[in-house]
């Protein structure tokens, strides 16, 4: 083998690889971000999202979550965050910091990315549910 012999080649296939799982996840990631128009702030804490909005708010816990919707509202899209005791959270997709939805949403378990980004491309959701976490009985 020329130029690197037996340890470059396999070193710079497997450097490709990686490069190419992360291009993928980066596209994503991109396609996932929504311009800020909507009022309000989503953090991310501790295993819990928040939602900060001059009218509404609160918490729902990642690890107590059963249901996760994307749904419209008076002309607006929504994420439907419900908890295992029936509590649930309405963060607009188009709210500062709802791109860190993606990161928390991709680590539940059994979460499809490729179908939730694919969710937030329909122009007109109907209230399906996207790929959501098994029941709190489950686990």
């Amino acid at each position: 083998m020329l130029l690197g012999g037996w340890l470059l080649w396999p070193l710079g296939g497997v450097t490709v690889v990686l490069a190419l799982a992360w291009a993928v996840q980066a596209l994503r990631r991109v396609r996932f971000h929504q311009l800020a128009k909507a009022p309000g702030v989503v953090e991310i804490d501790e295993a819990q999202v928040g939602y900060y909005a001059p009218d509404i708010g609160g918490y729902v816990s990642l690890d107590d979550l059963v249901e996760l919707r994307l749904v419209r509202l008076r002309g607006s899209r929504f994420w439907r965050l419900k908890q295992s005791d029936g509590q649930a959270l309405l963060v607009p997709v188009d709210a500062a910091g709802s791109d860190r939805l993606y990161d928390a949403f991709a680590a539940l378990p059994g979460m499809d990315t490729q179908a939730l980004v694919a969710a937030l491309e329909d122009p007109a959701p109907t209230g399906s549910p996207c790929p959501s976490p098994p029941k709190a009985s489950a686990r």
